[in-house]
């Protein structure tokens, strides 16, 4: 199944109207940026009576006064299992949507979602936890979301019904000056960057940081949507014009403001944290991004993420400096870093959130643990036994695993599929699962150019690394004639 929430974000860009919010000031300043920040994830998108409560659900073993909220389930494998875990570990669990996923389901099916399973307005959080509670005692321990468009509402509520574990009230880890500008009144290594509202702005930065490779993107943004590398100061002009027209993600306004920073050089990594309390962080996985270009004037797209056991500490002890930093206190992070060749490891965005993929089978084969297991212990007050035997790092180990991204170097309607190579490939001796989107005749097929776009993926697990990587290059070899024939098709070389 296709990530819901890229799925969501296709339909609610496509038919989003964008609110009177007031133009973005010029003048910019840290504080200016965060007021207004928080003034757009306050924004409403669908209409609420503010009467409805939760759905209250009891654990299924043993019994307390502790519940945990989780916000936007849209995956089986990352916040149904999630749920699971807390619901194993004895917490009553509350499911709701963010007002960005409730007006996604509306546009998509032509159907309101039931009152009773949206989240509550910025000021009637209160309102909304008695009417779930109904007069009875309970204690709220977490508020975590799913998808990066309910995190702000998650933090929101956990913040102001006084979770027992909750961060610091503040976008600063969302939106991505922000936190480079607080990494840096911090003392930590930081993207040389620029926000940008007109063009001016664009060519002083241009001008300022010489012959240097630029990345245009969203301040708020999520998978790779709208990001550009920019070579010289037209194509940021270029790339600066096309951004600002567009939609931002997880709200209703443009992209007013837009972010150009210096690009870091070096291999890339994405490390997997839970966080239980202040100062109190786990790193459970460390991955290693492999992106290549399909030609020379395409974006580099996603090959693979490997689970590593060779880190250098050094990745993982900035990635913790930088939560502590931005007061991340409570819940899951998926945290991208690049070690660049002159900074050093210098974190690249934070996201308060799961690993988006699945990821599960592969950290569980080869270190007995996944991050959705270590986020129910980190949200469980009684389970600080079990909190304690995660280690702060995750084991070294022998075995190898891979998240494989299936890249499609064609666009257009699906004339033919090679279902032999398909079983060939998903019969490989270290395949544990897969998924491949279009594979009908008449399907649309879209060619890749970011985590959106992929064809589908394949997970690789075993206890031999040498048979891993040999199966991962079986399937990038082969992965283009998966898809023979498209009409319309254009070859990317």
């Amino acid at each position: 199944m296709k990530s819901f929430f890229i799925l969501i974000l296709g339909v609610f860009c496509d038919c989003v109207k964008t609110s009177a919010l007031k133009p973005a000031n010029t003048h910019i300043t840290y504080e200016s940026v965060i007021l207004r920040e928080l003034e757009t994830e306050a924004l409403p998108l669908v209409q609420r009576s503010n009467t409805e409560g939760g759905i209250l659900k009891a654990p299924r073993v043993g019994s307390s006064n502790e519940v945990a909220i989780v916000v936007d389930i849209t995956c089986d494998y990352l916040g149904r299992v999630f749920l699971n875990e807390l619901e194993n570990l004895g917490l009553h669990t509350v499911q709701i949507m963010s007002d960005y996923i409730a007006r996604g389901l509306e546009w998509e099916y032509g159907v309101a979602p039931p009152e009773i399973f949206l989240s509550p307005r910025e000021g009637h959080e209160e309102e909304w936890w008695q009417a779930t509670i109904q007069e009875q005692f309970y204690c709220l321990t977490c508020c975590i979301s799913e998808s990066d468009s309910g995190i702000a509402t998650a933090e929101r509520i956990a913040a102001k019904l006084g979770a027992r574990y909750a961060s610091t009230l503040s976008p600063v880890r969302r939106h991505k000056w922000l936190l480079h500008e607080t990494l840096k009144r911090n003392g930590l290594n930081a993207c040389t960057q620029r926000l940008c509202v007109t063009i001016d702005d664009v060519r002083d930065f241009m001008t300022n940081i010489k012959d240097c490779q630029v990345v245009v993107k969203p301040a708020r943004g999520v998978g790779s949507d709208g990001v550009s590398v920019c070579g010289t100061q037209e194509e940021a002009e270029i790339a600066f014009r096309n951004l600002q027209s567009t939609v931002r993600y997880a709200g209703n306004t443009t992209n007013s403001q837009v972010l150009l920073q210096k690009r870091l050089i070096g291999p890339e990594f994405a490390i997997d944290t839970v966080s239980r309390g202040e100062g109190s962080h786990k790193v459970v996985a460390v991955w290693r991004y492999e992106k290549h270009r399909l030609a020379p004037d395409a974006p580099r797209v996603y090959y693979c993420s490997e689970l590593i056991s060779d880190w250098p500490e050094s990745i993982c002890d900035a990635v913790i400096k930088a939560l502590n930093a931005t007061g991340h206190k409570a819940g899951p992070t998926h945290t991208e870093l690049i070690l660049d060749d002159t900074l050093g490891p210098t974190i690249v965005e934070i996201n308060a959130r799961f690993h988006n993929q699945n990821f599960p089978p592969i950290t569980q084969h080869c270190l007995g643990l996944t991050q959705l297991r270590a986020a129910a212990i980190a949200a469980s007050p009684r389970a600080e036994s079990l909190w304690q035997n995660i280690p702060d790092r995750p084991p070294r180990f022998q075995g190898g695993g891979r998240i494989v991204h299936l890249v499609s170097y064609l666009e257009g309607h699906i004339e033919s599929f090679n279902e032999t190579l398909y079983h060939e490939l998903i019969s490989l001796p270290t395949v544990v699962d897969h998924d491949i989107y279009a594979q009908e005749p008449g399907q649309y097929l879209r060619r890749t150019v970011d985590v959106t776009t992929d064809a589908g993926w394949i997970l690789l697990a075993a206890d031999s690394k040498v048979q891993v990587d040999s199966d991962y290059e079986t399937i990038i070899n082969k992965m283009r004639s998966l898809y023979p024939s498209v009409t319309n098709k254009e070859n990317t070389r």
